[in-house]
């Protein structure tokens, strides 16, 4: 500890050589020893003040351990901060700010549903809690339970409208909840607060990616990278819509600038560098370029094992192109323990019935279905008509009649385009299945009406 103490008094900081004159003076002045650490921490010197709240401990006061724990999650030491957590709370159970603290080091360990509980016990003891509602936004939100997050983010937004990461944070739920004009509204609204700030242009160009407003799309992204050159997140979605735009030159330009940029960084996070891999390589995928997409999925994985783009690039590569749907199946079981929502669900349930197991694929439609929007909905509805069909079971013409009814009650503008889901891989599954050939140019139908290439009017002679 001397030469820690040593090590401080060189900074020459005045508030740090008084706090050590009082240490020097009485090393069981537990309250300075806690103030150093604070002032430490502060600093980023996070193991110098683990020494400090070291000698803070007190079995009476819940706030030394709290402050030890907190200081070992910032270390990525979760086990022990656990440990103090646990500590403080036997200590005293009646602290919102320890129980959401516990909750954010099970957040960092991706155990969402356990930090949920935390961050509830939180709100239990204070309900406008902001750190608690936001925490548990977040976490709802990583457990694909988008609307519930939206709730927690109003809750939150009641407490305090002038968060500019509360209004990105909800953007962002309702643009995964497809809730794009509404998302646009939220960061416009963040926007007014700090137009400074690139994840909201960002995040802005992201959703008007979805509805379609490419131009406008790629004035977020250039507005996200005058801001930030370097933003190579911004970079990629540049080149998302140039692909939807068929310039491709463009397009390849943008994701090898993603890519050259976190490449470079001297401390790269794994997680970012697996992202923009991804993109690349699913760009590439698209292309046809098939070897080298996969080889930069795999190099994706290697860096972040549970990217979900990664992991979607490699069901996408064997069950709409290589058409190995078993390799499919693997990684799309492996994305639906990481975030089970209805888009991944729909495409688990599509490879179990190109594999033939139409029992289970029809769970996975109806589990999917409980949370879908009326597109995802319409493609389950299809995918369990086809697999009664192909199984060649009695329930096939009922629940045939029921699904060409569904499709008559649809907008007259409905479509599934290509950019929102993919048949490539189930079109060959029903060409290469054993059911008769009427079956199959039933469902082929069926689908080339629900992607838009044949009128409606054909569904009256499959009725």
């Amino acid at each position: 500890m001397s030469k820690i103490l040593q090590s401080i008094r060189e900074r020459r900081d005045p508030e740090l050589l008084h706090l050590i004159d009082r240490v020097e003076k009485d090393p069981k002045d537990k309250a300075a020893w806690s103030s150093l650490g604070d002032l430490l921490r502060r600093a980023g010197e996070y193991e110098m003040a683990l020494e400090c709240y070291d000698r803070a401990l007190s079995r009476k006061d819940a706030y030394s351990y709290y402050k030890k724990g907190s200081t070992l999650n910032d270390l990525g030491r979760y086990i022990e901060a656990e440990v103090h957590f646990k500590i403080a709370l036997d200590i005293d159970s009646s602290q919102s700010f320890i129980w959401n603290e516990y909750g954010n080091m099970l957040f960092a360990l991706r155990k969402y549903d356990r930090a949920v509980q935390r961050f509830d016990r939180a709100l239990e003891i204070d309900p406008r809690y902001f750190p608690a509602l936001l925490n548990k936004g977040l976490a709802l939100f990583n457990l694909a339970q988008y609307e519930e997050a939206i709730e927690y983010y109003d809750r939150a937004l009641a407490v305090d409208s002038n968060s500019v990461q509360l209004w990105y944070n909800k953007g962002y739920a309702l643009q995964m909840c497809k809730r794009y004009e509404e998302a646009v509204k939220c960061y416009d609204e963040a926007l007014n607060m700090d137009p400074t700030y690139p994840d909201l242009w960002n995040g802005k160009g992201n959703t008007l990616l979805s509805l379609r407003k490419y131009d406008e799309a790629l004035r977020c992204y250039e507005k996200a990278l005058e801001l930030d050159p370097g933003y190579a997140f911004a970079w990629s979605n540049k080149g998302l819509v140039f692909e939807r735009l068929a310039k491709y030159e463009e397009a390849a330009r943008c994701h090898d600038k993603a890519v050259q940029i976190v490449s470079q960084e001297s401390n790269v996070n794994n997680q970012q560098y697996a992202e923009v891999l991804a993109r690349k390589g699913e760009f590439l995928l698209w292309r046809g370029n098939y070897e080298q997409a996969g080889s930069l999925l795999e190099k994706a994985l290697k860096q972040d094992p549970n990217n979900i783009s990664a992991l979607n690039g490699v069901v996408n590569l064997y069950t709409e192109h290589l058409m190995d749907f078993e390799k499919g199946y693997s990684a799309s079981k492996k994305i639906l323990e990481l975030q089970p929502d209805p888009t991944y669900i729909t495409s688990h349930a599509e490879i179990l019935v190109k594999l033939g197991r139409y029992g289970e694929a029809r769970r996975y439609c109806h589990k999917a279905m409980e949370n879908a929007d009326p597109m995802y909905r319409t493609i389950n509805r299809f995918l369990i008509t086809c697999s009664y069909l192909l199984d060649g079971s009695s329930k096939g013409d009922g629940e045939l009649k029921g699904f060409i009814d569904h499709v008559k009650g649809l907008d007259r503008d409905f479509k599934v385009s290509e950019d929102q889901y993919v048949f490539r891989g189930l079109v060959s599954a029903i060409r290469n299945s054993r059911a008769p050939q009427q079956t199959k140019f039933t469902l082929l139908t069926l689908l080339d009406i629900l992607t838009g290439r044949v009128e409606k009017s054909r569904l009256s002679a499959l009725s």
